[in-house]
């Protein structure tokens, strides 16, 4: 694992007052072999809570939901196209990229860096000092957030270093990179285990108890049915969702979704159950790779081949998805290209009603198409049948147009029905079967991983 830069900071700190301190007792004093500074971050109430907002500025991070992630996952599967020259993405996008891609190796190291930050607040946060309650709900927030981090990146690398402790001593600088990777079964493991703890913890769901912006329980109860579908535990995902479906969300309109040409994406209080919050001082990328010049942009990542053909006549989706600029067709779900103030979906009430109707179509319980109508009825589209017949056509179909550009949940929707082979080959890039469609681990995590060697790197790279 990379050296984290919460290590770096704290190591410069613990330089300076030993190298300011008097001479003679720099001399006489020995060694400490414990990194100060872990304890003393969360030393009170404020500071665990800047803690937890620290922790949520790593998921800010442009190399993951509002950025690379969003970019490479979609350009992997047919959702985006790359427009721009750089090569990291072109790599990416003909489905070829090496270990030593510079962009891939920095989403890693945002994953990680992520998860340290939860990993700390988990370890360090003490209740005697922050009360139960905020012990209780920072500690439930972490575990959700490590969650995710875990989710996406088992699903796009494979087996990976599972680091559940975070960095104390000057060994564990050592140590933290001598981590070998886990099984997918103990990642899953894992993953489930952070859920069950977020659940011990964290306050009772509903949208009257949830910030949009915070890993709430009602966002952990959303991630552990996308991990249940994953594995194929329909069960679980049945009863988790049905729990969500009575909590109070609902569909906006469509128009209220997404960003306009002059104001930002903002989260949406009625149906959104997390996201992640960007200001004009704290701004994503999202907008700005999207975005051509006119809109303060690069033009670096576009639409996929023909994605507007997936639209149905008359949905009203397309109107805010795409619109004309300089000629050429846009992705404006994001609009703040100039200074980065488009906040960005990870969870919506619409996920929670596909992925019911999915689970309800593969038992052929008749529920299942007044779910997925519910979502075609917002985009002004005519009712369907949905059954066990047909979801493997209709499921990836509507989450195409509903979540696009959002978080590749393109990419992960064909790989968990085992239909992302196919797209891929349909583009006409390289396809290379054994990959299985994972990423490349990066080559600077095998080079600096002393657990690892060349033989960890996934088939076919």
């Amino acid at each position: 694992m990379k050296l984290k830069n919460n290590i770096y900071a704290l190591l410069s700190v613990l330089c300076i007052l030993i190298v300011t301190s008097c001479a003679d007792d720099f001399i006489e004093t020995v060694p400490e072999n414990n990194i100060e500074g872990l304890e003393s971050q969360l030393s009170s109430p404020a500071r665990v809570q800047n803690a937890l907002l620290g922790m949520y500025n790593d998921l800010q991070d442009a190399d993951l939901y509002s950025g690379t992630m969003t970019y490479f996952l979609g350009m992997w599967a047919d959702e985006l196209s790359h427009r721009g020259s750089f090569n990291t993405f072109a790599q990416f996008a003909g489905n070829n990229p090496d270990s030593e891609n510079v962009t891939n190796n920095n989403m890693w190291d945002a994953f990680y860096d992520t998860i340290f930050a939860a990993n700390n607040l988990i370890e360090n946060v003490d209740p005697n000092i922050a009360g139960q309650d905020l012990s209780d709900r920072v500690r439930g927030q972490a575990y959700g957030i490590r969650a995710l981090m875990y989710f996406n990146l088992v699903r796009m690398y494979g087996p990976v270093p599972l680091e559940l402790v975070p960095n104390r001593t000057l060994d564990d600088l050592d140590a933290s990179s001598n981590l070998p990777r886990s099984s997918v079964n103990d990642i899953y493991a894992s993953i489930n285990s952070d859920i069950a703890e977020a659940l011990s913890l964290l306050p009772n769901g509903g949208i009257a108890n949830r910030a949009v912006n915070r890993f709430s329980r009602d966002a952990v109860l959303t991630l552990q049915a996308q991990v249940a579908l994953q594995l194929n535990d329909l069960g679980t995902a049945q009863t988790v969702l049905e729990t969500l479906l009575t909590a109070g969300y609902t569909l906006a309109p469509v128009e209220d979704l997404y960003g306009d040409e002059n104001a930002g994406l903002v989260l949406n209080p009625l149906e959104t159950i997390f996201g992640i919050s960007y200001s004009v001082t704290d701004g994503s990328q999202i907008s700005f790779f999207f975005s051509d010049q006119p809109d303060s942009g690069r033009d670096e990542v576009g639409i996929g081949a023909g994605l507007n053909a997936g639209f149905e006549a008359d949905d009203m989706r397309q109107q805010f998805l795409f619109y004309p600029i300089s000629g050429t067709n846009r992705v404006s779900k994001y609009t703040r290209g100039g200074d980065g103030n488009d906040d960005v979906y990870v969870f919506r009430y619409a996920d929670v009603l596909l992925m019911l109707a999915e689970v309800y179509a593969r038992q052929n319980n008749p529920a299942a198409s007044g779910l997925i109508n519910q979502v075609r009825t917002r985009a002004g589209l005519a009712n369907v049948t949905l059954d066990s017949s047909n979801f493997e056509t209709l499921i990836p179909a509507e989450r195409l147009v509903e979540f696009y550009a959002e978080g590749g949940d393109r990419y992960f929707t064909l790989k968990r029905l085992g239909l992302l082979d196919a797209v891929v080959q349909a583009k006409g890039t390289i396809f290379i079967a054994e990959r299985n469609n994972l990423f490349p681990i990066p080559q600077n995590e095998l080079d600096n991983n002393t657990a690892l060697t060349g033989a960890d790197q996934n088939p076919g790279y």
